[in-house]
């Protein structure tokens, strides 16, 4: 599956801004279809038969990861659709993991206007890496009351 997924975003990567043909996108998906089931069949549900419980029965770590590809194979394979939705998340989980290493180490925030006060500057800094900027210097034009502004939000 990495293998297929890896192939697929070096196809989009070629030719980004433009979209793969349909027949192409048909024939990941049905690849990736495949190997699902593949996974299905290499890792199959449990067949004992133990004292009736409620609920559904549990699964292993393989056969979760395996449903939810099966269940959200459009999801995950959206940036190949969509030249605006990129391949990973993790300039998403940067951007939450500092609110989690806060919360971490006071174990709250302490009213909803620190948080949202939080949430302000941290986007702040995001919005200035994103855009190439040096965090240092646009708070330090922050506090000068001359705050930094893309020039995208300028009218």
């Amino acid at each position: 599956m990495i293998a297929l997924l890896l192939e697929i975003k070096e196809a989009v990567e070629r030719i980004h801004p433009q979209v793969l043909p349909n027949e192409q996108c048909a024939q990941y998906h049905s690849r990736f279809a495949a190997i699902v089931q593949q996974g299905f069949q290499e890792n199959p549900e449990s067949t004992e038969t133990e004292p009736k419980k409620r609920g559904r029965k549990k699964r292993t770590v393989a056969q979760n990861l395996l449903h939810r590809l099966d269940d959200h194979q459009a999801e995950h394979l959206a940036f190949m659709m969509n030249p605006s939705i990129p391949f990973d998340n993790n300039l998403a989980e940067r951007d939450v993991r500092m609110v989690k290493l806060q919360q971490k180490i006071s174990g709250c925030f302490r009213t909803e206007e620190g948080a949202k006060r939080f949430a302000d500057i941290r986007s702040y800094i995001s919005t200035a890496r994103k855009h190439g900027q040096s965090v240092l210097q646009v708070i330090e034009q922050a506090l000068q009351n001359e705050p930094w502004i893309p020039s995208e939000c300028m009218t």
